[in-house]
């Protein structure tokens, strides 16, 4: 009777180890094909929201003042502000050689 017992619990371990495996592949397939939208997905939010709050609340608590005008002389601090330039000043550097462009053309 003991015996019985030990054998059925063992089977019942043995299948529900094979429905994890199952599971777990099933989630691997899966994930693989929702990785790459969730990916773009993502990187797209990043590019398009998340960073620009992130500026702005940087540019609310004077973080990047402190950074602009107290460590002009560093070096990595030219990359920052290439970095985290204001988009008008961009947009007026791009709108300047359009200009210059058709005044050539």
């Amino acid at each position: 009777m003991l015996l019985m017992l030990l054998l059925l619990l063992m089977l019942l371990m043995l299948l529900l180890l094979l429905m994890l495996l199952m599971l777990l592949l099933l989630l691997h397939g899966l994930g693989r094909s929702l990785s790459r939208h969730l990916r773009r997905l993502l990187t797209h939010r990043l590019r398009r929201g998340l960073w620009h709050r992130l500026r702005h609340r940087l540019l609310r608590h004077r973080l990047l003042h402190w950074l602009r005008h107290g460590l002009r002389h560093r070096l990595w601090h030219r990359l920052l502000w290439h970095l985290l330039r204001p988009r008008r000043l961009l947009e007026h550097r791009l709108l300047k050689r359009r200009l210059l462009k058709r005044s050539l053309l």
